[in-house]
């Protein structure tokens, strides 16, 4: 499921983004951090334009509730180790859910 970005939300460019990736190294912290620290965006608005920049869809605490665990498809020890879990909608279909979205090698795995 791929997100849809309205005209009046934020898009990060890949020049802040690589501003960034200098910040963290400089700072040792993580992309996702500097990123946030330095676009001084509120949480919520922060989530959503990344997730849109990257072409996924945010969710909520409140959307997540809504889902279940597909320790099926990823077991919770690796969700856990990976920092990503498996949901299953209402419908059957599986979301992937990952909290550490420049982390190419964990993105690699889920596939």
């Amino acid at each position: 499921m791929n997100a849809v970005v309205s005209p009046n939300e934020q898009i990060i460019s890949a020049k802040e983004i690589a501003a960034a990736r200098k910040l963290a190294a400089e700072s040792h912290t993580s992309l996702v951090e500097a990123l946030e620290k330095q676009l001084a965006l509120a949480p919520n608005d922060f989530v959503t334009a990344l997730a849109h920049s990257l072409f996924y869809t945010p969710m909520s605490m409140v959307d997540l509730n809504r889902l279940q665990p597909a320790f099926d498809v990823i077991s919770f020890k690796d969700a856990f180790k990976q920092k990503c879990l498996a949901l299953h909608d209402n419908s059957g279909n599986i979301i992937m859910v990952i909290g550490v979205p420049f982390n190419e090698p964990l993105l690699a795995w889920a596939q």
